[in-house]
């Protein structure tokens, strides 16, 4: 979102417009002013092309506009511009040259200096939406800070502590805030609106410390448990679908999980350990449905991924022999040999399966023998091509895992192999399978879709790993490297195969492409790893690194490493984005002190780390501790724009909540939690 300063193209003495979800802000010296248009105003717009001139000309929207003044400020705030675009905005309106602005500019960020001794109102985008954060010195009195409305029908706090504002053309809703400490510690503070007829305010429940400064800031969307009251659940995935809705995956241990009404099964299996799956809507405060899945014995979930039409889909392990399947999968029986690969697909309001199968051979399938980390045998990852079927990164035993014809690689290399597949989205079918190993231990981690080709990364101890000739590294470096391989889509053409690492240990677990078709990965390594080219940002001899890859697997332009402590103390890998703009971002847990933090991080401390990085990693946007405990394996996901959906174990009372959680409270000793934050950075 960009604030595009009126130079005099517009008039109306407001001083920036901003265009944001459903409404349009005017930045004015004391405050806001607001125009919303009926809901379905841009759809009637849009088909209006297929109207005649008289029934366009007929067409009329309702509106409503409303203010929002800063209430008794000390005098007209100073405003200052950052964030500012590369980017500009042309004006030829009209007829008269001399009305017409050419270069306009737009900004990101507009700060509002000393609104209130002491205090500053910072205006910034937040997934399209108009978001502010107060910024308090210590010292400041909470109670001048006022905002007064004007032209609402209605303004009320809902339960849950959201402001609730009625227009004539639909509801505004205002999250409820979330406060803490900004001098280093980021400690919580208890934060609520404070409404009084059309003049809101803030107030501090518990007290403050006047001694330190305090930003409100409602950056946390979601964060909530299960709300289980019996068996521990042990996090393992979270994920997210196109209307930002929430999603956790869980290894669950007993019958007391909230499985909703009318949910495929909502009933405990016994015998071991279930899946078991919560869908919340986008800020985390409703439970929208809940199920078990399982079998007699042990499963457990990897990976989640919600496909186009909002099924929720998921690769996991599975040891029961009676594992719901679907009538027609593609593998109707459990192979032996302990566990079985999993690939299940819910309709989309969890009451059925449209897919679920077996995959797997006569030894152990599904899970990762290669130990590296706690939760380390629940890797792997679940993706999706434009279809909407099923690709799965994964591990395998067998030596007669399932493979199609023309696979890159149709038999068993050593003791344990990774593996790449697809199977449509119904289950019926297996539309193609390929081992990826060579004569040691290997295994398959993470993957995407660029270009028209399959990238897949992983770890080998096979000194005879295939790799291609011009690939970045061919020799393997000795005891553990990484591999990244590029594929044609359908798993039978090794386009570009390459090794990375050092000679110590190094496993990526996660990838993914920028805009230009590079590919970049994120892992752990023992060894040192280049902070390179010069002005990339990184702690040399770190724990955790990132790199790029050129798109044919030539070359590694970039590479850097974060962390310190010893390999036994490094961040776990849990989540990897690179987002529209190229900048990236990274997620893990088990998370060491010392990790680089900005003035707006969330927490100064955590078992969750969450750092966002600018393009080919030149500096640090975003880094934050939060929440406690750890992932018990298995991968969450950021989206597109940046905003986090991870999942998380919680100890006892270790996860921080929001205040409109669904679920707030942690009664068992493990529970599934998940927290959603979307990033935020300064200049």
């Amino acid at each position: 979102m960009n604030f595009v300063k009126n130079d005099g193209q517009w008039g109306g003495g407001f001083l920036y417009r901003a265009d944001v979800t459903g409404a349009t802000a005017f930045m004015e010296n004391d405050g806001i002013t607001w125009v919303k248009l009926q809901e379905d105003a841009y759809n009637v717009m849009h088909d209006a092309g297929q109207l005649t001139l008289e029934q366009q000309q007929a067409i009329r929207f309702n509106g409503h506009a409303w203010r929002v003044h800063f209430d008794s400020p000390v005098v007209s705030p100073r405003i200052v511009e950052s964030q500012g675009s590369a980017a500009y905005h042309n004006y030829f309106l009209g007829n008269d040259p001399m009305t017409w602005r050419k270069k306009v500019p737009l900004f990101g960020i507009l700060r509002y200096s000393g609104v209130w001794p002491g205090v500053d109102v910072v205006f910034h985008g937040e997934g399209g939406d108009l978001k502010y954060d107060l910024e308090l010195a210590p010292g400041t009195r909470v109670a001048d800070i006022g905002l007064r409305f004007e032209g609402l029908e209605r303004m009320y706090v809902d339960a849950s502590g959201n402001l609730v504002m009625n227009t004539s053309v639909g509801d505004v809703t205002e999250l409820a805030p979330v406060a803490y400490y900004a001098d280093g510690a980021q400690e919580p503070v208890n934060c609520t609106f404070d409404l009084r007829g059309d003049r809101l305010g803030f107030s501090f429940p518990d007290g403050i410390d006047a001694s330190r400064p305090i930003v409100i800031d409602p950056i946390l969307i979601a964060s909530t448990l299960s709300g289980c009251t019996g068996a521990s659940n042990y996090g393992h995935c979270a994920t997210y679908d196109d209307l930002g809705n929430i999603y956790t995956g869980a290894r669950n241990f007993g019958p007391s999980y909230p499985a909703t009404v009318g949910a495929f099964q909502t009933a405990f299996g016994g015998g071991g350990t279930d899946m078991s799956f919560s869908k919340y809507n986008p800020d985390g405060s409703n439970l929208i449905w809940a199920s078990y899945l399982r079998g007699s014995s042990n499963e457990n979930p990897h990976s989640m991924i919600v496909n186009s039409l909002g099924r929720l889909c998921i690769m996991g392990s599975a040891a029961s022999t009676n594992f719901p399947v679907t009538v027609g999968a593609y593998d109707t029986s459990h192979n032996g040999g302990g566990n079985d690969m999993v690939v299940t697909v819910f309709e989309d309001d969890g009451t059925a399966l449209i897919g679920s199968t077996f995959i797997g051979g006569s030894g152990s399938d599904g899970t990762n023998a290669m130990w590296g980390n706690y939760g380390e045998a629940y890797r792997g990852e679940i993706y999706l091509d434009d279809a909407n079927n099923v690709l799965v990164a994964g591990f395998t035993e067998s030596a007669n895992f399932p493979t199609t014809a023309g696979a890159i690689q149709t038999t068993l290399g050593g003791g344990r192999d990774g593996v790449v597949l697809s199977v449509n989205q119904n289950c019926t079918s297996l539309l193609w399978s390929t081992f990826m190993g060579g004569t040691g231990d290997d295994g398959a981690f993470g993957l995407r879709l660029s270009n028209g080709s399959l990238f897949v990364c992983g770890s080998t101890e096979s000194a005879n790993f295939t790799t291609t000739p011009g690939a970045y590294l061919t020799t393997f470096q000795g005891v553990r490297d990484g591999w990244v391989a590029k594929m044609d889509p359908v798993g039978t053409v090794l386009q570009a195969s390459s090794l990375f690492g050092t000679i110590e240990e190094d496993s990526p677990y996660f990838l993914d492409t920028d805009n230009a078709g590079d590919v970049w990965i994120y892992g752990q390594s023992e060894g040192v790893i280049p902070v390179q080219p010069v002005g990339t940002y990184g702690t040399p001899g770190g724990t955790i690194f990132v790199a790029k890859f050129t798109s044919d697997l030539s070359s590694v332009p970039v590479s850097s490493m974060l962390g310190s402590g010893g390999f036994g103390s490094a961040t776990v890998p849990v989540a990897f984005l690179v987002d529209h703009c190229d900048h990236v971002y990274i997620s893990g847990f088990n998370s060491q002190a010392g990790l680089p933090l900005t003035p707006n991080s969330l927490y100064g401390s955590g078992s969750f780390y969450l750092a966002a990085f600018d393009v080919d990693f030149v500096g640090l946007l975003f880094g934050t501790y939060y929440g406690g405990s750890h992932v018990d394996g298995g991968t969450s996901r950021f989206d597109k724009d940046g905003i986090i959906y991870q999942g998380v174990c919680s100890g006892m009372g270790s996860l921080q909540t929001t205040a409109w959680a669904w679920a707030q409270n942690q009664t068992v000793g493990w529970d599934i939690g998940v927290f959603k934050i979307d990033f935020q950075w300064p200049v």
